[in-house]
């Protein structure tokens, strides 16, 4: 986590985001900028444009953190979620990412059409 955290820090929030929601079929759509908008505003910049996003997942598609369930979701293994709660607790972020997750999810009902 520790090479993420240097080469890619916004990587490492979404990776610690991601941690809490189910492993299989994570919508693409989650990443977004919140509602309210997210107070860390490098998040905010990099969840707001598609390619940022799509560059993100790309490289942690590449450690094997995440593999690509379908054009529109990703998925992770449990096991590396345990494993990314675990480092979050110790880095002392998890009341900002629960935060963060709350605001995504929230933005992300708000404007997406259910799957009808």
């Amino acid at each position: 986590m520790d090479c993420i955290r240097e080469e890619y820090p916004v990587a490492q929030k979404l990776i610690y985001i991601l941690a809490f929601l189910s492993p299989r079929c994570i919508p693409k759509t989650i990443i977004n900028k919140g509602s309210p908008q997210l107070e860390d505003k490098d998040l905010v910049e990099a969840f707001s444009d598609e390619f940022d996003v799509n560059d993100i997942l790309e490289s942690l598609t590449k450690l094997s953190l995440f593999e690509e369930a379908s054009i529109n979701s990703i998925r992770v293994h449990r096991m590396v979620q345990e494993i990314v709660k675990e480092n979050m607790k110790e880095n002392d972020c998890l009341e900002e990412t629960l935060q963060n997750v709350q605001r995504m999810l929230s933005y992300a009902i708000e404007n997406e059409q259910s799957p009808a």
